[in-house]
Order: C-alpha cells, then sequence, then structure tokens
C-alpha cells in the first residue's frame, strides 16, 4: 500500500442473509467503507438467496452450510488457505470480521499464512453461553487481533474479565433514523392490513431459536390475555423452534391472539403499527430490534437478560449494578432474567406460570393500561439515539480502527 493511497479492506461473515443482526452490521459497514473511496471486499462462507443490500465486491466460497461434520473437519484447513489465497490475491491491508466463525477462521489465517495482516474481531454475544472449545479458542486467538470488537460494554467487560483481553473496546449497533422513518411510512402488506385495526397490538422480533425464550412470552401472554382478551401478539421470525412454539399456542388456546408471521425485509412497517415491543431471550448480545422498535418510539418490556436490552432502556444504570425487579425507565420495563434452560412447551394449566413469566405478563398489562405508546419519552429518546446509535457516528468508530 502506498502512503497516500487508502487501504483496502476485506470483510468476512459467514452469510448476509436478511434477519441477523450482525450480517447486516458487516453489509452496512462495507457500504459505507464503499462510498468513503475504500476498495472493500465483502466474503462470505455460504450463500443466501435473500442477502442485504451491499455495493461493493462481493465475494461467497459458497460452501454448503449443511456438510457432514467429518468433512468439515477436514475442511477446516481448505478454508483457512481459501481465506489467506484471496487476502493476498486482492492485496487487503485490513480485515473486519463478524461473529466467531469468521472471528476464528480469519484469526487462523493470519496466524499461519499473513502474520502481518490486521484483523478487527467483532464479538456479538454472550461469551459465556458457549462451551470449553470456544473460550479456548478465545482466549487463544484473540490477543493476536488488532482489536476485539464488543456490542455492548457488558460483553467487552466479560472479554477483559474472563481472558484478560488488552485490545478490548465497545461498539454499538447503529441506526439509520431517516432510512427506518421512511420505511415505516410504507403501508403494510395486504395481507397484514388488519393489524391497523388491532388493539392492543404487541410485537416480538427475533430467530425462533432456544436463546429468544419465546416458549415464556406465549405462556405469558395467556396472562395478558385474561386481562386483555383482544390483545394480539405478532412474532416476526423463522427457526427451529416454529412448530413447537405454534403447537404451544394452539395448545393454550391463543391461536385467535398470537401470530407468526415470518421474515420480512421491512419490520419497520410492522412496528408502527405495534402499541408495545415485548422480548423474552434468555442471553443477547445487541438486540437490534430492540433498538429499532424504540426508535420508533416503542415502550419496551424485556427481560434483563445479558447483555443489550439494558444498555438500550437502562442506559444510566450501571452493566454490572444490581437492581430490583421490575426496573422501570422512560423507555421501557427491564423483568427478571429467565435461566438458561432446556425449553419447555407446557401450557399454564399443566405448568403453572414461573415468577419471571408472572412479571412479564404483569409489566405488558401494566404499560398497556397506561397507553405508554409513543409518549413524551419518545422526544427525549431521540436526542439520545443521535448521540449513541447514530449510524454516521458508529461508521466512524469503525473506521478509526484502521
Amino acid at each position: 500500500m502506498q502512503p497516500d493511497s487508502k487501504p483496502k479492506i476485506l470483510i468476512v461473515t459467514g452469510v448476509l442473509w436478511i434477519g441477523g443482526g450482525a450480517e447486516k452490521v458487516a453489509a452496512n459497514l462495507g457500504n459505507y467503507f464503499t462510498d468513503q473511496g475504500y476498495e472493500t471486499h465483502l466474503l462470505t462462507f455460504y450463500e443466501a438467496p435473500d442477502k442485504y443490500p451491499y455495493h461493493g465486491i462481493y465475494h461467497s466460497f459458497n460452501e454448503s452450510p449443511k456438510g457432514h461434520r467429518l468433512f468439515k473437519l477436514f475442511g477446516i484447513p481448505l478454508r483457512i488457505w481459501r481465506i489467506a489465497k484471496y487476502a493476498r490475491a486482492h492485496d487487503i491491508d485490513i480485515a473486519y470480521t463478524f461473529l466467531e466463525e469468521a472471528n476464528f477462521y480469519v484469526l487462523l489465517a493470519k496466524r499461519f499464512f499473513m502474520r502481518r495482516l490486521p484483523v478487527v474481531v467483532s464479538v456479538r454475544n454472550n461469551i459465556r453461553t458457549r462451551g470449553w472449545l470456544f473460550q479456548r479458542l478465545c482466549a487463544w486467538l484473540y490477543p493476536s487481533a488488532k482489536s476485539v470488537v464488543a456490542v455492548t460494554k457488558q460483553v467487552e467487560h466479560m472479554l477483559i474479565e474472563d481472558f484478560a483481553l488488552p485490545n478490548t473496546t465497545t461498539i454499538y449497533n447503529s441506526l439509520d433514523m431517516p432510512y427506518i422513518a421512511a420505511r415505516a411510512k410504507e403501508p403494510l402488506p395486504s395481507e397484514y392490513q388488519w393489524l391497523n385495526q388491532a388493539s392492543p397490538l404487541c410485537i416480538s422480533m427475533g430467530r425462533l431459536i432456544p436463546q429468544k425464550g419465546q416458549w415464556h412470552l406465549i405462556r405469558a401472554f395467556s396472562q395478558v390475555v385474561a386481562s386483555y382478551p383482544s390483545a394480539q401478539l405478532v412474532v416476526l421470525g423463522e427457526g427451529e423452534y416454529k412448530a413447537q412454539l405454534q403447537q404451544l399456542v394452539s395448545d393454550c388456546g391463543l391461536a385467535d391472539s398470537v401470530h407468526f408471521i415470518g421474515k420480512h425485509p421491512n419490520v419497520y412497517q410492522f412496528l408502527q403499527a405495534a402499541d408495545i415491543f415485548v422480548f423474552s431471550s434468555l442471553f443477547e448480545g445487541m438486540p437490534n430490534t430492540m433498538l429499532e422498535a424504540l426508535s420508533l418510539g416503542l415502550p419496551i418490556v424485556s427481560t434483563d437478560c445479558p447483555s443489550g436490552p439494558r444498555e438500550i432502556i437502562a442506559p444510566d444504570l450501571a452493566v454490572n449494578a444490581e437492581t430490583n425487579y421490575p426496573h422501570e425507565t422512560p423507555y421501557g420495563i427491564l423483568t427478571t432474567p429467565f435461566a438458561i434452560t432446556e425449553a419447555f412447551f407446557e401450557t399454564p394449566a399443566k405448568r403453572p406460570l414461573i415468577p419471571a413469566e408472572l412479571q412479564l405478563a404483569t409489566c405488558i398489562t401494566d404499560v398497556l393500561t397506561r397507553d405508554w405508546k409513543r409518549g413524551p419519552a419518545y422526544t427525549a429518546y431521540q436526542s439520545r439515539i443521535k448521540e449513541a446509535f447514530d449510524k454516521d457516528t458508529i461508521m466512524m468508530e469503525w473506521e478509526r480502527l484502521m
């Protein structure tokens, strides 16, 4: 690289599919760098039919995500070599990686083939939920990164406490407020126009996987319907638990009240129609969906899971401070976290609501009773969003890590 030329950038993530928060950040960062005049390459391991918009240089290894474990094991050296080969062929000066799969593979490529390549890795979730091999790889590889970017202050605290890393920083997810406002004004698809008349309307978004704890939300919502028979819950997302969750809805007698409507390219029109955003995760990184909901003025009722919800709706509460639940702020209510246990899909009649579920239901009902939707706190939050989550500000923080 010539002294007066801009560095060539490689961004690596597993896949660019619509619905993943880290993948969205990777695409946005790549678009920002491209618009700033950097030659920006975005490399994925797998291909996806529906990808986030990206207008830089794109390449995918187009591997099969469902390959046999033994084949994948023998494919590890090949992938490491292919990453190094791509970086060398395009004279890459710095790499940014998103999610552990990309983090580990690129750092392995750096260790074995390109020791001088600066690598900025991004940790997007609660690292303490992973097994011993993950922990060993973090301890071995992350010290060799130029920077380890945590998605929240609590995740950064974990990285420092667990691995004594000296190279950490926190960069929050960003919000493109003009874009969100414009997409929120678009009319709902014709098959969902009925949501405009649903009252009260609760919304939750996230993959239907163990991490998101939606079985707790459905069980709690049975209590909400007891107080608000007209209440509706719409869940956006797809995942492995879809069939079990739908069966739980049916078993609870909530088929007319709870609706799974899959993934949609424009979630903002659904958020605009809602009265409240509800969240039941067992653990998180920085949930984009919650940020997006609050940017449109929706009050939030969420578990105080590690990490993310507290830093979004209770920014004045220290990340490791003890607190009493429910904890109310102008932006919503934090409720008792759910324990990380095996999912259960039993009705409240067979398995009574646990205290944390009862509290979640009570807080949802409380917010609906007070008609909190887009209240005075919304104006105050707008200024905080500009300061803490503004897209251009966040992108410049990534740029400064070069």
